[in-house]
């Protein structure tokens, strides 16, 4: 469980299994996500995985606009307390880079929440000390 918690391998693996794949088609599950920061069909904002993951010093947060927007980007605690606000403002259209510092975080999970163009997305960081 906890490899899979850090990295998502045991995961990546097990939806490799075509049994897997068709199981899914047949109970009606569609693929729906974007690649490589690329907003998905029809989104306008796009969140990636912060690097690197885990975070233990620094980490940089991107995200992806389709046109200019008022963006609101936040980090909470795994109760839902907002920890930080990592982004606020209006940005223009383009993939925007985002520095969070690690060094005052305790040792946990949190989750960043990207708001913008009445769209969100939200993506986990683990901080290991």
């Amino acid at each position: 469980m906890l490899e899979n918690y850090l990295n998502g391998s045991v995961w990546n693996r097990f939806m490799q299994n075509a049994d897997i794949q068709h199981g899914l088609a047949q109970a009606g599950f569609e693929t729906a996500t974007g690649v490589g920061g690329v907003p998905a069909a029809g989104a306008r904002v796009s969140l990636s995985p912060a690097r690197p993951h885990p975070l233990r010093a620094t980490a940089t947060v991107s995200f992806s606009l389709l046109e200019e927007a008022a963006v609101s980007l936040v980090l909470y605690d795994v109760a839902g307390r907002r920890v930080r606000t990592l982004a606020d403002g209006v940005h223009p259209a383009g993939v925007h880079r985002v520095a969070v510092a690690g060094e005052d975080l305790a040792a946990g999970v949190y989750w960043y929440r990207l708001e913008a163009s009445g769209e969100s997305d939200a993506e986990r960081l683990v901080v290991v000390k």
